[in-house]
Parts: C-alpha cells; structure tokens; sequence
C-alpha cells in the first residue's frame, strides 16, 4: 500500500522518501528483534497490510457516543469499549495520546458498548448522561480509573467528583432516549461483527494490530500516508461512448 509494491527493500530503494517504506522496514526490524519466526513476522506484517486496505470498509454512524480532536479529521477513530474491561482501560490513555499529537487531523468517537447489564450498563449510561453536561470526558476517566463503583452509590459519588448537576444527572440516567442510544450502538456493533471491546475501526477500516502507543500512532500515520497518495493520485478516466 501507499504506492509500494513487492518486498519491503524493493519500496525502501525505488522510493526512497516514502515515509511508509521506511517505516514498514523499521518495523520489520522491530519485530525481528523480538526473536519471531518468519512466519510469524510474514502473519503480522499481513495483519497490518489487512489494516489498512481491508477488503471491506464499514460505514459507522456518528450520531451516538462522544467525540474528541479535530473537526474536521482527516482520521476518524472509532472505539467501542465497556468501562469495566481492564483492556480497554489502558487503552484509553493511549488514544488520548494519538489524538492529542494529531491535533489537526485525528478525532475519536467514544461509544460506550457494554456486554453485560448491571454496572457495566450503569456505567454507560452515566457516561451518556454526563455528556448532556458537557462532561462526558471527565466521567468516562473516571469510569475507567474506578471500576469497582460502577453501583448506584458509586456512581452518584463519580458524578459528584465530575462536578455534575446530580438533580438533573439523577433524571437523565432514567431519560429512555439513553437507553435507546445504548440499544443503537449495540446493534450497530452487532452489525459490523464485535467479538468483544475494545474494538477499534480507522475510517471505517477494522483494526487488527496490538493496541499499544508504536502500532496505534503508526498506523495512523500510514492511514494519513494513504489519504495524501490518493489525494496526489492522477484521476482515472472516463470511458466515453462514441457517437454513431
């Protein structure tokens, strides 16, 4: 991808400024380096092709969850997370970084997806409710950092600690348009195939790679690559009909 084809070292000598050569190649030192066999680095490198020019690209809807970053991204990240997956947790700072040092051209929407009732719907649906206060962002770190309160007691006090109105909190967390908007984003993963959470879609495009700060930022570089290759793309021509 980004206009590189055959082996890395072929990309790496005929386009020698091409940002993904290089980092393809690095990469592969990377992985070398952590003793993988051939095969294993052959699978990973697929993995990462596979990310960005899937065979599929899934159209998402944004009219549920919270969005961060830029207006008007170049990358969107999708996510769909439970506040009581410890995974999804660590992940959780990470996209804040990503996002954070692309500014200008990357944003990410939240969508609180969870897999059980009781806390982990409770905790949704505070996160939703927190969000008609303009404080979605504050309530879900603190979600996250406090995944044993995720009761009706510990939940009030969270909103408390998030400054919230807690009269009007109390109200919005029995409002069923929340409950809609949870029952829409479920349904909407069931759509696109979630196994579990978090799952991450980058313009649409399922991500497959480790969730970690290295693979998470390089593969939004790739993807920004991509979109500039595209861009500087001579457009295809028309076929035209000749007139009789």
């Amino acid at each position: 991808y980004g206009r590189c084809r055959g082996s890395i070292a072929r990309c790496v000598a005929q386009r020698p400024r091409a940002p993904v050569a290089w980092r393809l190649a690095n990469y592969l030192v990377y992985i070398a380096g952590k003793g993988l066999s051939r095969k294993e680095m052959t699978d990973l490198l697929e993995l990462r092709r596979k990310s960005v020019v899937p065979k599929k690209v899934q159209r998402i809807g944004v009219a549920h969850g919270a969005r961060r970053g830029a207006a008007e991204a170049r990358v969107l990240l999708v996510e769909y997370a439970e506040f009581q997956c410890g995974h999804c947790a660590t992940v959780a700072p990470v996209l804040a970084r990503v996002v954070e040092r692309h500014k200008q051209k990357v944003a990410l929407l939240f969508k609180p997806y969870p897999l059980r009732g009781g806390g982990p719907l409770l905790a949704a649906l505070a996160s939703l409710a927190a969000q008609r206060q303009g404080k979605f962002w504050k309530m879900h770190d603190l979600l996250f950092e406090n995944p044993d309160r995720h009761d009706p007691k510990g939940i009030e006090a969270l909103a408390r600690q998030a400054g919230l109105d807690l009269q009007r909190f109390r109200r919005d967390l029995k409002d069923k348009k929340l409950a809609a908007a949870i029952d829409a984003i479920k349904i909407e993963g069931l759509r696109l195939g979630l196994k579990g959470t978090p799952t991450l879609f980058v313009n649409g495009k399922l991500y497959q790679m480790v969730k970690d700060q290295r693979h998470l930022d390089e593969r939004v570089a790739d993807e920004l690559d991509l979109l500039a290759t595209q861009k500087a793309a001579p457009p295809a021509r028309q076929a035209t009909r000749k007139r009789p």
